[in-house]
């Protein structure tokens, strides 16, 4: 699997959580924060945040996805045949 596909462990690298940007999991610029599990409330990763110029990189992405429209049918099928 590539870096687009591999979901889970290109997320998690060292215990450290990763964005995913442009089909590419980065780490965050900005600073560290604890990820809790939701029963125990124990830390059970980091997550770097992303900085100001990854969220600006995110955000301008999207709003290419979003005028260049949705994939044709065919297109959607070989995206949920990966």
């Amino acid at each position: 699997m590539d870096n687009k596909t591999n979901g889970a462990s290109a997320a998690l690298s060292q215990g450290v959580l990763h964005q995913l940007i442009d089909g590419q999991w980065v780490q965050g610029h900005g600073p560290r924060r604890a990820v809790l599990d939701k029963s125990s409330l124990q830390p059970s990763a980091e997550l770097t945040q992303a900085d100001e110029a990854q969220v600006g990189q995110a955000i301008a992405l999207g709003h290419a996805a979003f005028r260049a429209g949705a994939p044709s049918p065919h297109e959607r099928g070989l995206i949920l045949d990966r």
